[in-house]
C-alpha cells in the first residue's frame, strides 16, 4: 500500500478509527497488559484517557516539542502514545532498560521539553537529564499524571485539532536505531506514514475486531509498536505480555486464544532449542507468526515452519528507517527459505552496481527500496548515505533508501540477502560475508544461533571466530573444523568454533557485536 492510498475504501486514519471504536466498541477490550499483574482497557477508557492526557501534553507545551515516555510495556505506555497521536505532539518510547547514556543522547538529539516515565523510567531519566528540571528545560514526570486523567475530560469523536494541509507530513513517532552498526539514531516517522504502515498491517495479516494479538517485543522497536497499532486500527484486542519466555508465551495462548505473534529469532532459537518444538508451546495454534529483526538460518526457518503447521510462518525483512522492505509468505517458505521474501506493498525494491545501474537477476549487488514505510529523514542530524538520489530508478525523484546491505533478486522477484556491505572482509582473495559463513556452519554441523564474527589485527589475514549455543552430546571444536574443511572452501572456514552459553542480544532481538567482537579478539590475541 503505496502512501496516500486508501483501505477498505477509506484514507487510513488510526485516530479516527480510535474516535470510532471509542463509540461502537466502547466496552471492547483494546489492550491488556499481562504479567504479575493483569489490567485491561477497553476502547471507551482508552479514547477518555488518552485525551485526557493530550489536553494536558498541548497545555504545557504550545509548540508541541517531542514527548519522550521513559517506561517498561504498560498501558499506561500506551495511552502516552495515542495521547501523543491525538494531540500531534511526536513521541519518543524508550525501555529503560537501556539505560542513562543512550537517554542523554535520545533527549539531546530530539530537543524534548518533557521525559514521562513509570518509576524504572524516571530513575533513569534524572540520571540522564541531571534533575527534575534541567537547564535545557526537559521535565521529568511520572506516567501516572498523565495516562490517568480522564474523571474530568468529556468524550467526543470530531476532526483532529490540527486539519492544517501537510500536518500528514510532520513526525508522529520517532524510533532510534539500536546503534549496531553506529551511533543511535533518531528516525522521523511522519503521520500519513504510520497511518499506511498500521493500515497495511491490518490487511497484511486479515486482522478483523473478534482478532487478538500478542506482543512480545519493546514498543521502542517498530516491528512491536506496529503490532499494537495494527491491532488497534483494525478493532481488535492487543495483549503485551511481560514476559517473552515460551514458556509464558504458552500460558498467554491458552487464556487469551490469539491468532498472531511477532517474535526475533532471540525467541525463536529458544523454542527450536528446547527440543520440544513448537507444538509444544501452543504455537500451532495461532493463524500466524513472524520472524522479524534479524536473520534464521534457512534448514531452521523449513523446521519451523513445518512445525507450525497449520500456522503460517511470516519471515520480514526491513529496518528501522525503512519499515518492512519485504516479506516471504507461508506458501512461499519451502521453496524460498533463504529469501526474505518479495518487496512488502507500497515498496519498490532494487538491486544496484557500484555505478548505480541496476543489475541483472542473480547478480549481486546494493539493496535499495523506496516508498511505503520510508522515513521522513532524521532528527538533529544531516541525511545520511542512506538516503540518496539514484537516477537510473523510477523513484519520482524523491530519495531513495541504501540499506547497508548486499544481496541479489531471481527472476521471480524474490530478494537474497548476503550480507552488511561493510560486514564484507576478503579471505583469500575471496569476497566472504560473516552471514555466509554462519549459514554454512548452521547448514553442514546442525548448529543453531550462529553468529560469525570476521577478526583481523595488524595486516594479517582476516578470520571467522563462529559463535553458537547449540549442546551438541560428543561434539567438539576439532571436529566440527575438520568437517567444515572437508565440505568448504578455505575461504569459508572459521579459524575457531566456540560455544557459548547464551548469546547477547539487544532487546529487539539482534545479537550486540561490540560484546561478540571483543571476545573473538580475546580469544584469537
Amino acid at each position: 500500500m503505496a502512501p496516500g492510498s486508501i483501505y477498505n475504501g477509506i484514507p487510513p486514519d488510526l485516530e479516527a478509527s480510535l474516535c470510532q471504536y471509542a463509540v461502537s466498541q466502547r466496552n471492547s477490550p483494546a489492550v491488556t497488559f499481562h504479567g504479575l499483574q493483569t489490567r485491561s482497557i477497553t476502547y471507551g477508557e482508552l479514547f477518555l484517557a488518552a485525551s485526557g492526557a493530550a489536553a494536558k501534553l498541548a497545555l504545557e507545551d504550545a509548540r508541541l516539542r517531542p514527548c519522550i515516555v521513559v517506561s517498561a510495556r504498560s498501558i499506561d505506555l500506551v495511552v502516552m502514545l495515542v495521547a501523543c497521536l491525538l494531540c500531534r505532539r511526536a513521541v519518543v518510547t524508550y525501555d529503560p532498560r537501556h539505560g542513562r547514556q543512550r537517554l542523554s543522547h535520545v533527549i539531546k538529539s530530539s530537543g524534548c521539553s518533557l521525559v514521562v516515565g513509570d518509576a524504572a523510567g524516571r530513575s533513569v531519566a534524572h540520571a540522564a537529564s541531571g534533575g527534575v528540571r534541567t537547564s535545557n528545560g526537559v521535565q521529568v514526570e511520572a506516567i501516572e499524571e498523565y495516562a490517568r486523567l480522564s474523571s474530568n475530560v468529556r468524550l467526543t469523536c470530531g476532526p483532529p485539532s490540527d486539519c492544517a494541509e501537510g500536518a500528514g507530513s510532520k513526525a508522529a513517532v520517532v524510533l532510534f536505531t539500536s546503534g549496531t552498526t553506529g551511533s543511535s539514531k533518531g528516525v522521523c516517522i511522519s503521520r500519513d506514514d504510520l497511518n499506511n504502515r498500521v493500515a497495511t498491517e491490518a490487511r497484511w495479516f486479515g486482522l478483523q475486531p473478534q482478532d487478538t494479538t500478542l506482543g512480545i517485543l519493546p514498543l521502542s522497536f517498530d516491528v512491536g509498536l506496529t503490532q499494537l497499532l495494527g491491532a488497534l486500527f483494525s478493532g481488535g484486542h492487543h495483549v503485551l505480555l511481560q514476559s517473552w519466555l515460551p514458556r509464558d508465551v504458552e500460558a498467554a495462548i491458552t487464556r487469551f486464544s490469539p491468532v498472531g505473534l511477532a517474535a526475533t529469532p532471540f525467541f525463536w532459537n529458544r523454542v527450536l532449542a528446547s527440543g520440544k518444538g513448537p507444538a509444544r508451546f501452543g504455537l500451532e495454534k495461532l493463524r500466524y507468526v513472524t520472524i522479524s529483526g534479524g536473520p534464521l538460518a534457512p534448514e531452521m526457518v523449513q523446521t519451523l515452519s513445518r512445525a507450525l503447521k497449520p500456522c503460517g510462518l511470516f519471515k520480514t525483512y526491513g529496518m528501522t528507517e525503512m519499515f518492512r522492505i519485504a516479506s516471504l509468505r507461508p506458501d512461499d517458505v519451502e521453496m524460498h527459505a533463504g529469501s526474505v521474501g518479495r518487496a512488502y506493498p507500497g515498496v519498490q525494491l532494487a538491486i544496484l552496481r557500484g555505478d548505480g545501474t541496476e543489475c541483472e537477476a542473480g547478480e549481486i549487488g546494493d539493496i535499495v527500496a523506496w516508498g511505503a514505510g520510508q522515513m521522513s529523514g532524521y532528527l538533529d542530524s544531516d541525511e545520511s548515505n542512506l538516503l540518496r538520489y539514484a537516477p537510473s530508478l523510477r523513484s519520482d525523484c524523491h530519495p531513495v533508501i541504501f540499506t547497508g546491505d548486499r544481496g541479489w533478486m531471481d527472476g521471480q522477484g524474490f530478494l537474497y540477502v548476503v550480507g552488511r556491505a561493510d560486514g564484507m572482509i576478503k579471505i583469500l582473495d575471496q569476497r566472504v560475508y560473516p552471514e555466509e559463513v554462519a549459514n554454512h556452519v548452521a547448514d553442514i554441523l546442525g548448529l543453531r544461533e550462529v553468529v560469525a564474527i570476521p577478526v583481523q589485527k595488524g595486516h594479517a589475514e582476516p578470520s571467522f571466530v563462529v559463535f553458537h549455543t547449540t549442546q551438541k552430546p560428543n561434539f567438539s571444536e576439532t571436529q566440527g573444523l575438520a568437517l567444515l574443511r572437508s565440505a568448504l572452501p578455505g575461504h569459508l572456514v572459521p579459524r575457531r568454533l566456540i560455544k557459548i552459553d547464551t548469546m547477547p542480544y539487544t532487546s529487539t532481538g539482534k545479537y550486540k557485536q561490540a560484546s561478540l567482537i571483543d571476545e573473538a579478539t580475546r580469544i584469537l590475541f
